[in-house]
């Protein structure tokens, strides 16, 4: 995926003197400049980034479907739509929590609703369990069509793994911001509504 009208807003302001890694470097919107020059731009202190391979060249090749250790913890991870594509999901999503530091936040677009796009698409009660079991919060969420920001179709607070089901229409993609507030031992979460 790439960064759009949704995703810059829920980001920007987090890149203040910010380490920063990305896993897959994501496409900007016409106009503006590469990723990394966009972040450093807007304050970056380091700009890292990880991907199976290097399509933009500067990438350091990590397959996050294996357990990785970072050389260091970041104040940010973007996860721009890089994590679907991982058929090891749950260790994907540990992999990109491991990196973050306490106190710094974990920012994912993902597939909600898209047929043939990566191997998953998320259901939303994952962000809120993934987090309750593992020492963060979610912070802001916006669900759109395609990343759209005109065609927002739900935004927070969306409903956690008591509030029963929902649906969303083709094409939704979902923007999430998470922070680490605890360093607790890793947990795999149970879905709230049967814990």
């Amino acid at each position: 995926m790439a960064f759009d009208i949704v995703s810059i807003p829920m980001v920007k302001p987090l890149l203040n003197d910010a380490l920063v890694l990305c896993l897959g470097v994501p496409d900007m919107p016409k106009g503006y400049p590469s990723f990394r020059d966009w972040a450093y731009n807007e304050g970056a202190r380091e700009v890292d980034a990880v991907d199976i391979i290097a399509h933009k060249g500067w990438e350091e090749i990590k397959d996050l479907n294996e357990p990785q250790q970072w050389r260091v913890g970041y104040d940010l991870v973007i996860n721009p739509g890089t994590l679907e594509h991982c058929f090891n999901i749950g260790l994907a999503w540990r992999n990109a929590w491991d990196a973050v530091f306490l106190g710094g936040h974990l920012f994912n677009v993902f597939p909600v609703s898209l047929l043939d796009h990566g191997f998953w698409n998320m259901n939303p009660v994952a962000l809120f369990d993934w987090c309750s079991a593992n020492g963060g919060r979610v912070v802001q969420t916006h669900f759109a069509i395609n990343g759209n920001a005109g065609k927002t179709v739900y935004r927070e607070p969306i409903p956690d793994g008591r509030s029963g089901r929902g649906c969303f229409p083709p094409e939704t993609v979902g923007y999430a911001l998470m922070r680490k507030e605890r360093e607790l031992d890793f947990t795999w979460p149970t879905q709230g509504a049967y814990r």
